[in-house]
């Protein structure tokens, strides 16, 4: 009697470390593969991307690079519900964002910094950006966003993505990660 008493303490042992392990451990990791152009030249058609996940606490930044499922509060637009896109996050809730023909952005009155291949949201934060030809019919469009909107883009605003737009408006609740590198 006493060995198995022994044993199931052995056992209890064992599945309180793994609980302890998963709780206190890293997240896991999600990895996606790019199945769009939507984010060249950061991601291409084919790669692999790997994304910690965010949550409702999650602090997120002006550059971060997230996947997001579609879903009606994303106003998807007919998009079939729970379609997973990456797009970098440019507006936060209640910022005023103009966005030019040619891709370029405006947020609250400040000019994202940007040359013909490269824009920064920050002194920090720049990255490649493949903007529209100057000779596109686009009209540029002003978004005030809501205490719930953040606005996210694609890095590449001359080719049509899968949803036929640049840019879009989503819910934190719809960020699933933030991009952390490349798969091996």
């Amino acid at each position: 009697m006493v060995g198995k008493t022994l044993n199931l303490g052995g056992v209890s042992a064992v599945l309180a470390s793994i609980i302890i392990t998963s709780c206190g451990g890293a997240p896991p990791s999600l990895t996606r593969e790019v199945s769009v152009s939507d984010m060249a030249p950061l991601l291409s058609r084919g790669d692999k991307a790997t994304f910690e996940p965010v949550m409702m606490q999650t602090s997120l930044t002006a550059g971060d690079v997230l996947l997001y499922r579609h879903s009606v509060q994303t106003q998807a637009g007919g998009l079939p519900e729970d379609q997973e896109f990456i797009r970098r996050l440019i507006g936060f809730p209640g910022d005023e964002v103009q966005i030019d023909r040619v891709g370029g952005v405006v947020v609250n009155g400040d000019v994202l910094e940007r040359d013909e291949d490269r824009e920064c949201v920050s002194d920090e934060t720049c990255y490649e950006v493949v903007f529209r030809p100057t000779t596109t019919t686009a009209d540029a469009v002003s978004i005030s966003l809501s205490d719930q909107q953040y606005l996210v883009m694609n890095d590449n605003r001359a080719g049509e993505s899968e949803d036929g737009k640049i840019y879009d408006l989503i819910q934190k609740k719809s960020i699933i990660g933030r991009y952390v590198g490349e798969a091996g």
